[in-house]
């Protein structure tokens, strides 16, 4: 889709698009078992109760719908969430994809990224047993609490947004 040429014009080096394309499948490639272990480690058993302080509340992957996954649980949780970032690779790269209108998400196939909800207390735990297995976790917002379904998120995270959506969505959205 974008020649050398164009991308020389929006200020790019080919060859560092193309390694950038390439470190993004091989880390989308790369299975995310051992994440999946992690998360089933803090899940309650068969038949046992669901218990905050103990338990992931909500998982989800971030590979197709980006951020907005926070709005929709926002919005079912009829909770206000706050994202204090949105970690991506190659920024840069993706900020001028979306404004060349090449993504229309730059949030999603973030790194095939999962999203944990939980306890503090909890997330700090899922943080250190991946940490060991050689990932990168990161705690890039909380729940505010009950609330109107809102996500909050920062301002220059629109760049990244869908054109629809959550990029226009004006409630829905903090534009601080």
């Amino acid at each position: 889709v974008m020649g050398e040429g164009y991308l020389k014009n929006l200020g790019f080096d080919p060859e560092d698009v193309r390694t950038a394309k390439e470190e993004a499948v091989r880390v989308m490639a790369r299975p995310n078992l051992e994440v999946g272990r992690v998360i089933n480690r803090y899940c309650p058993g068969y038949g046992e109760p669901f218990q905050a302080e103990k338990h992931i509340k909500a998982t989800g992957d971030l590979s197709g719908p980006g951020i907005e996954i926070f709005n929709e649980l926002a919005e079912k949780a009829k909770a206000d969430i706050e994202l204090w970032e949105v970690p991506l690779n190659h920024e840069a790269i993706v900020e001028a994809a979306c404004e060349e209108y090449l993504l229309p998400n730059g949030t999603s196939g973030t790194n095939g990224a999962i999203a944990i909800v939980a306890s503090e207390r909890v997330v700090r735990e899922v943080e250190e047993d991946l940490r060991r297995l050689g990932h990168d976790p990161q705690v890039i917002g909380r729940v505010k609490g009950p609330g109107g379904g809102n996500l909050h998120v920062p301002r220059e995270t629109r760049n990244f947004l869908p054109f629809t959506g959550l990029r226009e969505a004006g409630p829905q959205i903090d534009r601080r």
